[in-house]
């Protein structure tokens, strides 16, 4: 009769302690996949925001060559303060994502890179206005053709930032997949 007592206690003390390693393997488990959801949906807000200033950026970018274009066609027409406005809007907008924690080096020179980019616009139409003011039309236009380059350059390079990010975004989402299979 202690034998069987022994061997009862034995056999409840390990189905004991195998449910209590069971239990706690559950909570490791839940507590990975809890943070990985969390680093999941961080990522996916950042991508997000990022994807929405840099389309904002674009905004930016259009209206400032449109209006510069359409002050350089217009004889009389000021856009000064609406242009100044919309330099300062893309230059803001691109210092606030180098502020964006979790940006990579790469993402972070692609960055500056647009800033020079959106920089050389602004040179240039400047440039342009004083040709127009020194009656070389001829030289403005020249030089506002050359924006579109710029132009086409600030988009790629905008595009390659939001290419990496989404890049960024799908390897997590991979890594997610592959931890919960």
């Amino acid at each position: 009769m202690i034998r069987r007592r022994t061997l009862r206690r034995r056999l409840l003390v390990g189905s004991g302690l195998a449910a209590l390693a069971l239990s706690g393997a559950s909570l490791v488990a839940f507590a990975a996949l809890r943070t990985l959801r969390n680093r999941v949906e961080q990522t996916l807000a950042r991508h997000a925001t990022v994807s929405d200033r840099i389309s904002q950026i674009h905004d930016a970018a259009l209206r400032l060559v449109s209006r510069s274009q359409a002050e350089l066609m217009t004889p009389g027409a000021d856009y000064a303060r609406e242009l100044d406005s919309l330099v300062a809007t893309g230059d803001s907008l691109r210092r606030a994502l180098l502020a964006e924690a979790g940006l990579t080096t790469g993402e972070r020179s692609g960055l500056e890179r647009l800033g020079a980019l959106q920089g050389r616009l602004e040179v240039r139409f400047a440039v342009a206005r004083a040709y127009r003011d020194v009656n070389r039309p001829a030289d403005a236009v020249r030089v506002a053709g050359a924006a579109a380059a710029d132009l086409d350059s600030l988009f790629a390079q905008s595009h390659a930032l939001s290419r990496a990010q989404r890049e960024r975004a799908a390897q997590l989402a991979a890594a997610a997949r592959r931890l919960t299979e």
